[in-house]
């Protein structure tokens, strides 16, 4: 009653391992739908070669026009703006301001302070 359950896979564990390496070198994997159709590969092939060269062609015409003006020059990308370094080091400068002149209004500001709370004392203990 037992053997008719089991699955048709459990008889491989009773095969030595010479077998199964046997086994193992006779399988091959191959589509039907490859039989007889090399000439048809070979087209395909053929014709993705040529959609490449296709491509290649396209993105070199596509990169020329990007960098041609009109026609009437070459349009070279600028790698170096003066007005953005320009700009740079205007808010660097005024921010090296703001902190000298908010660490100076503070130090007159506190001694300021400080005088006064000194003479207030000074005339109160009079």
């Amino acid at each position: 009653m037992a053997p008719a359950s089991l699955p048709s896979f459990y008889g491989l564990g009773r095969l030595t391992p010479r077998s199964k390496v046997r086994l193992a070198l006779q399988t091959r994997a191959h589509g039907s739908a490859d039989e007889g159709n090399s000439s048809q590969i070979s087209i395909v092939d053929a014709n993705m070669g040529a959609l490449r060269e296709r491509m290649v062609k396209l993105r070199t015409q596509e990169r020329l026009q990007r960098w041609c003006n009109g026609g009437e020059g070459w349009y070279y990308q600028k790698q170096y703006d003066s007005s953005l370094k320009r700009s740079a080091k205007l808010s660097e400068t005024l921010e090296v301001a703001e902190v000298v002149a908010g660490t100076f209004g503070m130090t007159i500001l506190s001694c300021t302070f400080c005088l006064c709370l000194v003479s207030l004392m000074a005339h109160l203990g009079r």
